[in-house]
């Protein structure tokens, strides 16, 4: 392998490393925030709440006024100029039906999410699968430079 294409490969190397560090941290920044069962009520009944999701036991209210304004005191960044977004999360009872009924009569949209398994084996392999691929990437680069003929102080011989 030759120099260029040795230069080639570390260049989508460092393209993918980006691209997944990219993946990782970006995202609609949000800022949750826990309340009881009872405060959930209320502000449904209030009318203070748009939209839930339901995930097993747990649901997020997103509140009609769910922006959070950036901090003006402290230095401005590209982190705090953009709004985030407050999520109220609320442990909710299994069999309660009649919280689906108060959603609905006071006009909540209401979406239900599959259970995610990120505790499980699988999803701890999906989770760890890209960095391993990573590194399968990084040592493979590494024996093929020093395999090839990029050996800078091999003149002597």
């Amino acid at each position: 392998m030759n120099k260029n294409q040795s230069l080639g490969v570390l260049i989508v190397a460092a393209l993918l490393i980006l691209s997944l560090v990219s993946m990782l941290f970006t995202g609609n920044p949000s800022t949750t925030k826990n309340i009881s069962y009872s405060q959930l009520i209320t502000m449904v009944k209030n009318h203070e709440i748009r939209a839930v999701e339901i995930e097993r036991d747990t649901l997020t209210a997103h509140p009609v006024n769910d922006e959070i304004k950036p901090d003006i005191s402290l230095p401005v960044n590209k982190l705090q100029s953009t709004p985030t977004k407050l999520r109220l999360k609320v442990v909710i009872p299994l069999n309660d039906t009649s919280l689906y009924s108060l959603l609905e009569d006071n006009g909540v949209e209401i979406t239900m999410k599959n259970f995610d398994d990120s505790g499980s084996v699988s999803g701890i392999i999906k989770a760890i699968a890209p960095i391993f691929i990573v590194i399968i990437i990084l040592i493979i680069m590494g024996k093929m430079m020093q395999s090839g003929g990029s050996q800078a102080m091999g003149f002597g011989k």
